[in-house]
């Protein structure tokens, strides 16, 4: 059993031992001489005094001796380690996660997991000299927690550690501590990982490896409480019209080892609009529909809402919608197609303009919803990288080609959009033959699908050249196969090619019953309503069809949870950019700039977080093997005795107090030696 020191430094202090072997060795008193008549009888006395001077000089030399060397070991603070891998001497650098996850509001056995994790924090940090280089690392992953800290500072901020909506997973942690590591050139290299290890995060396979990190697995127990929550919920259709019943559809999930009876609310601007029991098997989930009519344009908010303890945070969840006052359709055409034209100018819901092809004004096609070509012959480049830039930017084009198209003169705008190009014309007259049912375009459009359906017949339409990798998908096809209506989706817009010009000499499709609600429906989901939702603590984003911000400020303002953000904003080719990463809550957002709302936004927690599954023993040590670090542990003792384990653990069997006691001992025994050893 080899004795090892924490500030073996301190051994060259034994040098000093030299000092009384010195004083010892000469002694500078200078003796008297006294003469006798007889010196018999004091030969006799001298010769035994003598004997005993040199026994006590002795004795007291060993006692000093002892006492400095013992007073030396002390303060070199030798212990016996425990384990091979004990730290010895040297600069220690320790980087502790503490896992402030929405499960570490679950009761442990000294309150919440996340104030057991606190307290087993400052232990750790405790026990280290205060020498020690820190790091405390939580799921906020904020840029200050990248920074060296005191022993000071890290107890400090350990006690500012609140819940978060936050959640990492193994692999984001051990990078966030290895970057940390490499800042330091020390083979000392410790990592805490204090959390409840939920299965979702931390029983993953892990590869990362580091041969000179020792892993400390610090797991707090808790009992896996049953869990129903709100998984998700949509709406049924891309676009919501005003007055017309939508469909919404919610899934609940129930993590426990019993069915249950779910009562589910819906509220539509803050007032409840329907109630549904959702009835969950043990371990499953449920899928229920509510129906719901809106009678006003503008952004509507949802929320979808149970009651389930002791897990509340997914107990909600938020949606947001937009109803437009008007669609706006602008008509490009070398004249104005009647039948076009009729169908949108009249309608309530269109705000309709158009425009010859020479007289194009740029400003409104941008801020138009849909633009529609009709008989055009080819189209100029600068046309072309307009519509490109539309459509990219989420932009809806309907083409309808001219019966004479000259050649390549939608070259430029299929090479860009990625579009199949025009070729010849084909007389031959065919019928429609199929429809993709199965699109947005054609769903609740007709109450019956017959497969006998009387489909418009064509005289003439344009082949394609069937260019790899288009990514079209064929809305409307011909008997023969061929292409009568393709739809592709370019960036964040869409492109409806038809292959037959839009007159009543090429074909009946303009005089049949599907021309209107084709085109309409194609106008109308021109607006998807449906917004994304984002999660809160994520680094999402958000992109508006806005080019110019100029010195705009923008704010996410929820009056409910008191918060006005200013987010970071990025505006480039034609869009704005918003990132939600600083957003920790819940809810829905106004996003606004110059007072005025451009979207409302919904931000929902992670529902990773509410399997509540959490790893065993054998779990973590089957994942996280000693063989690839320096050493793996795991501790799970109680706060009580965390503490002095981990001392024992860290600097073995501490022999410092024993060295203190042996030199106070032997200054003892000096001073009695010199005070009662008369010679």
């Amino acid at each position: 059993m080899s004795v090892q020191f924490v500030q073996p430094s301190f051994l060259w202090f034994l040098a000093f031992l030299a000092v009384p072997v010195i004083i010892h060795l000469f002694n500078f008193r200078r003796f008297r001489k006294i003469l006798f008549t007889n010196v018999r009888f004091l030969k006799e006395l001298k010769e035994e005094t003598q004997s005993q001077s040199k026994l006590k000089h002795l004795l007291v030399l060993f006692s000093r001796l002892l006492a400095i060397a013992f007073i030396v070991l002390a303060f070199a603070q030798p212990f016996i380690p425990k384990n091979k891998d004990q730290m010895t001497s040297g600069q220690n650098v320790v980087s502790v996660y503490v896992d402030n996850s929405f499960s570490m509001n679950l009761q442990g056995d000294d309150g919440t997991l996340l104030d057991e994790a606190k307290n087993k924090t400052r232990s750790i940090i405790s026990t280290f000299p205060s020498s020690t280089k820190f790091q405390l690392l939580t799921n906020d992953f904020r840029g200050e927690q990248q920074r060296v800290l005191s022993k000071e500072e890290a107890l400090e901020l350990t006690d500012k550690i609140k819940i978060s909506s936050s959640s990492r997973n193994a692999k984001d942690v051990f990078i966030r501590q290895n970057d940390f590591f490499k800042q330091d050139h020390s083979e000392n290299h410790s990592a805490f990982w204090v959390s409840d290890f939920q299965k979702n995060y931390f029983g993953q396979p892990f590869t990362d490896k580091d041969s000179t990190l020792q892993l400390n697995l610090v797991s707090l127990s808790t009992s896996s409480p049953s869990n129903i929550y709100v998984d998700s919920c949509w709406l049924n259709t891309p676009v919501v019209q005003m007055n017309v019943p939508a469909e919404l559809s919610i899934k609940v999930v129930n993590d426990s080892k019993e069915a249950a009876e779910v009562p589910v609310k819906f509220y539509l601007n803050k007032t409840q609009k329907a109630v549904a029991t959702v009835k969950v098997n043990a371990e499953s989930e449920a899928t229920t529909t509510l129906n719901f009519t809106v009678s006003q344009p503008g952004w509507q908010q949802a929320m979808i809402s149970i009651d389930d303890n002791p897990v509340t945070f997914d107990d909600s969840y938020y949606l947001t919608f937009r109803i437009a006052a008007k669609i706006s359709v602008y008509h490009i055409g070398s004249s104005k197609n009647v039948y076009v034209s009729k169908l949108f100018e009249n309608n309530d819901m269109i705000n309709y303009a158009f425009a010859m092809q020479s007289a194009v004004d740029f400003s409104q096609l941008r801020q138009s919803n849909t633009v529609v070509l009709t008989d055009l012959k080819d189209l100029s480049s600068g046309m072309s990288e307009e519509l490109s830039q539309f459509v990219k930017q989420g932009g809806t084009l309907m083409i309808f080609p001219d019966s004479v198209v000259n050649p390549g003169g939608y070259a430029a705008l299929s090479q860009q959009l990625n579009l199949q190009d025009y070729l010849s014309i084909n007389g031959n007259e065919e019928k429609v033959g199929k429809l993709d049912f199965e699109n947005s375009l054609f769903k609740n459009m007709f109450e019956k699908i017959d497969e006998n359906m009387n489909l418009p017949s064509v005289k003439l339409h344009y082949d394609l050249n069937n260019r790899l990798q288009s990514g079209s998908i064929k809305l409307m096809q011909l008997q023969s196969g061929a292409a009568f209506l393709n739809l592709y989706h370019v960036g964040l817009g869409k492109v409806y090619q038809f292959t037959s010009p839009a007159q009543f000499t090429s074909g009946a499709f303009v005089a049949h019953a599907l021309f209107a609600p084709v085109l309409f429906k194609i106008a109308l989901q021109s607006i998807p309503s449906v917004q994304p939702t984002f999660i809160a603590g994520k680094n999402d984003a958000y992109k508006l069809n806005i080019s110019n911000t100029g010195d705009a400020v923008f704010h996410l303002v929820n009056n409910d949870l008191k918060t006005d953000i200013i987010p970071d904003v990025k505006s480039s080719a034609g869009e704005t950019v918003v990132n939600f990463n600083n957003i920790a809550d819940a809810g829905i957002y106004k996003l606004l700039m110059r007072d005025s709302t451009v979207a409302e936004i919904a931000i929902n927690y992670d529902r990773a977080e509410s399997a509540m599954k959490f790893c065993d023993d054998n779990d973590l040590m089957g994942i996280y093997t000693p063989t690839a670090f320096k050493s793996v542990e795991l501790l799970k003792d109680k706060t009580s005795v965390f503490e002095k384990k981990l001392n024992e653990r860290n600097r073995g069997i501490p022999l410092w107090k024993y060295c203190v006691i042996a030199g106070l001992l032997f200054l003892l025994a000096e001073t009695l030696l010199l005070k009662y050893y008369k010679v």
